[in-house]
């Protein structure tokens, strides 16, 4: 009933603080990084989002309003030309007023200049600028003045100098027409700094807006005071005139494709490099209600749009650390919960081994179930040394690695048996106390114990002041015989050295008697249920005792009077030196003789 089935293999199994980092980890991991990988996502998108929403509402917003600050012109030239075809219009002052009055409304417009179809040219400006001249005074030529004529809507000038104002325009012109019949045109102009200095209100430090034409000339420019022309210029500046390195790198080409603002639509995109700084370029042409191929842009420097993704990236950075500290925190769990799992087990380790010596107390922890488990731990600890005291050690040892490959099956089995016995122990402890006499048996039997173990003996029992052991059993020696000898020398040889001890104290000596023999018998767990023993049954247990007795015959002064068989002799070999072979001998119980030695 005692025998152990094989063992079987088991799963594979992993240290407690990787399942709690790798499982529990892994899932926290995995549930941090798919939220902030889902945050930083969404919020990358809303960024972009954003990004782009107000590119193009700065866009709309500034090529809106440089159409509509463009638009008053086309308005006045058109109400002026109404004003000349629709009535008796002699061009006196009170009618020069009359234009003069519909400028007041469009703070814009620096000037009107009307062209006749009979060569004379009226030019109205504000502070009661009027100026009367021919067609030669403003550089008109009959194919121009045929040109400007000979469409129906609006067209526009390129920017001119007009020297009487001081400025560069550009000029928005209608034709006058009465009754089928072309009278001329009206020509209501604008300067190019008025549109600077619009474009500048439309400007930040960060946003700078601009206007080229269709030669990628500077029309209009966020910073009107480098936005001059002088009168012997007849085109615009380019930006490297004006000193603009971003608006001259742009045009020249040095620029890059960015996907951050790819396909915004009516819009162009480019990326240029000044300096170390980056800025984003985005152009586009005039609403279409404008006749002119012009292209209105900004250039706005990313710093902005870093610091929003810079933002991202610290938010991306701070759940990094927050998922450092999580899993931080989870190896210092990991390690409160392994260093006392692993204190217990390496305890019931040295349990296994019966090293219940080594046992160490195990770690504090805060963790109530480990906490309970170490303390029932300890308790059965303590409990184990108890029995320890009663079970032999180096035995149930012995079965336990036995039972590891056959089990405990009840058998027979070749042994040699040893039987000792202090010759007159009540002798000895007269006149000594319970106490004395507990300390005299327990230091001799460590002596005998330590001795039959030196040699892989089983100490079988105690039985008043002898000791049973025994070799053979429960693992094989072949040479049990040999070893029984050794171990019986060895106790002699202590013996002796203990009563020069006793006797340097005044103590009488400690005589003792040693019988062995060898013999089949049967070794299992036997008794009752309550109470088994693992222990010998059979003649050879009863021939060793009764060899220890005959010691009391053969030298009843003897310090160490050790007999063996004649049988355990031959099984050791050759003789033990100095060993006296006694002849055979009758022992009580026998019925035939053996032969019997003493050994020296």
């Amino acid at each position: 009933m005692f025998s152990r089935k094989k063992p079987v293999l088991r799963p594979r199994s992993v240290p407690i603080a990787w399942l709690l980092l790798g499982g529990v980890g892994t899932l926290v991991t995995l549930s941090l990084v798919i939220v902030l990988a889902t945050g930083f996502i969404a919020a990358g998108r809303n960024t972009v989002d954003l990004i782009r929403e107000r590119v193009s509402e700065v866009m709309a917003v500034v090529a809106t309003r440089t159409a509509t600050h463009l638009r008053p012109a086309e308005d006045h030239a058109r109400v002026v030309a109404d004003m000349i075809a629709s009535e008796n219009f002699d061009f006196r002052s009170a009618d020069i007023d009359r234009i003069r009055l519909t400028m007041a409304a469009m703070p814009q417009i620096r000037g009107t200049a009307i062209v006749l179809k009979d060569g004379r040219t009226i030019r109205v400006g504000r502070n009661d600028l009027v100026a009367r001249g021919t067609w030669k005074d403003l550089g008109i030529t009959p194919e121009g003045f045929e040109a400007r004529t000979r469409v129906d809507g609006v067209t526009w000038s390129d920017p001119v100098w007009a020297a009487d104002i001081g400025h560069a325009i550009v000029v928005a012109q209608y034709p006058i027409r009465a009754n089928g019949e072309v009278l001329g045109f009206v020509a209501s102009g604008i300067t190019t700094g008025d549109l600077s200095t619009f474009l500048a209100r439309l400007s930040s430090p960060s946003v700078r807006a601009f206007l080229l034409d269709s030669s990628n000339h500077v029309v209009a420019h966020h910073d009107p005071h480098i936005n001059r022309f002088d009168e012997h210029r007849s085109a615009t500046p380019t930006a490297e005139e004006l000193g603009d390195e971003v608006l001259a790198a742009f045009i020249r080409g040095d620029s890059r494709d960015t996907s951050l603002l790819r396909g915004l639509e009516g819009l162009k995109t480019a990326i240029v490099e000044v300096d170390g700084v980056e800025y984003a370029i985005i152009t586009q042409h005039l609403p279409a209600v404008l006749p002119l191929e012009w292209t209105v842009g900004v250039a706005a420097s990313t710093e902005s749009s870093e610091i929003l993704f810079t933002r991202l990236y610290a938010i991306l950075i701070a759940g990094g650390a927050v998922l450092a500290l999580t899993l931080f925190l989870l190896w210092r769990v990991a390690q409160s919960v392994r260093q006392p799992v692993t204190a217990l087990a390496l305890a019931s380790d040295s349990i296994r081994r019966l090293d219940l010596d080594s046992i160490p107390d195990a770690p504090e922890t805060t963790v109530a179930e480990l906490r309970d488990a170490s303390a029932a731990f300890h308790s059965m600890v303590g409990t184990l040394r108890w029995f320890e005291i009663y079970v032999p050690r180096r035995l149930v040892k012995r079965l336990m690695d036995a039972s590891q490959t056959d089990g405990f099956p009840t058998r027979s089995r070749e042994v040699t048996v040893m039987f000792t016995d202090i010759s007159g122990f009540t002798t000895l402890s007269e006149n000594k106390g319970a106490g004395e006499i507990s300390e005299l048996l327990n230091a001799h039997f460590s002596l005998v114990a330590r001795c039959v173990e030196a040699e892989d003996g089983t100490i079988d029992k105690y039985i008043g002041d002898s000791v049973m052991a025994f070799w053979g059993a429960p693992s094989r020696q072949e040479d049990h015989a040999a070893r029984a000898i050794r171990a019986t020398q060895a106790i002699a040889r202590a013996v002796h050295a203990e009563n020069e001890v006793r006797a340097a104290a005044g103590e009488p000596p400690v005589r003792i008697r040693i019988g062995l023999h060898s013999g089949t018998v049967v070794v299992g767990n036997i008794g009752a249920p309550g109470r088994i023993n693992y222990t010998l049954v059979g003649d050879p247990v009863n021939v060793a005792n009764r060899i220890e007795q005959l010691g009391k015959e053969v030298d009843p002064q003897g310090e160490v009077v050790a007999l063996a068989s004649a049988v355990t002799v031959e099984g050791a070999g050759d003789p033990p030196a100095a060993a006296q072979n006694l002849g055979d001998r009758t022992l009580r119980g026998l019925s035939h003789p053996i032969g019997i030695w003493r050994l020296s």
